[in-house]
């Protein structure tokens, strides 16, 4: 479930990536220009994710950006666990979805996933944001943080 609005204070601290474009392909999330990592401990934790996108490329018709808040155990980032995904794009491009562009949206996660196939959950210390783009001529810019469900 996407909730829509800004109900969360903003700590710089909890910064998953500045407002800077994504083009094309696999990144992770960066800040000040160095791949950012946030280490929320070895617990249970229940957040959101605060995504603010200001600028968002479907000219083209066939551009789709999936934005994943992606978890690990150990900060190693070998393998990664997808906790919560946010897909833009138009519905066209998009199955079973409206028109997915600019604004500011609210995903809820929790950080645990199963480690190994049939395993319990695990839960993740470590998480980063990681944006997927494809289509024609990709482009989108936002802004992510992780804030405390309250």
């Amino acid at each position: 479930m996407v909730l829509y609005g800004m109900d969360a204070t903003f700590d710089s601290r909890l910064r998953l990536k500045d407002s800077s474009a994504h083009t094309t392909g696999t990144t992770v999330g960066q800040v000040d220009g160095a791949d950012a990592s946030l280490y929320i401990g070895s617990g249970r934790v229940k957040g959101e994710v605060k995504i603010n996108v200001t600028a968002c490329d479907v000219a083209s018709a066939d551009e789709v950006y999936k934005i994943q808040l992606v978890g690990n155990a150990d900060g190693a980032w070998g393998s990664t666990h997808v906790l919560a995904e946010l897909t833009l794009g138009i519905a066209a491009s998009i199955p079973n979805q409206v028109n997915k562009t600019t604004g500011f949206y609210s995903l809820p996660f929790i950080n645990a996933a199963p480690l190994t196939a049939g395993a319990e959950p695990s839960y993740l210390g470590y998480l980063r944001i990681r944006t997927v783009g494809s289509g024609t001529t990709p482009s989108v810019t936002y802004e992510a943080w992780v804030a405390k469900d309250e």
